[in-house]
């Protein structure tokens, strides 16, 4: 598999706002406005994708990168309220889903 075990949750991620700003890195190919999908817990230090991943811009991302490790855990009840609006979204259309 590829480098996201989970592409379409990271997809998910990059296409929200930057939690730091509420800025976009930039536009993909399509057109489509995206940020990072930045690990608040690094994978070499145990961190997965779901409830460790936010959305910064490219600037952001890197002034997280900067910041200590305890001030990167404050970001993590963020990480944890995308992973479960993710999840709330999917089980929200495969209700639609199976209703039509």
């Amino acid at each position: 598999m590829g480098y996201w075990e989970h592409p379409e949750y990271a997809e998910f991620i990059t296409r929200q706002p930057c939690v730091d700003c509420g800025g976009y890195s930039g536009e993909d190919n399509f057109g489509t406005w995206r940020c990072d999908a930045s690990h608040v817990k690094t994978k070499g230090s145990g961190g997965g994708e779901y409830n460790n991943l936010i959305p910064q811009c490219r600037r952001c991302h890197q002034r997280f990168e900067r910041l200590s490790k305890y001030k990167k855990r404050e970001y993590l009840k963020l990480a944890e309220q995308f992973t479960s609006d993710y999840f709330d979204c999917i089980i929200y259309d495969q209700q639609i889903t199976s209703i039509t």
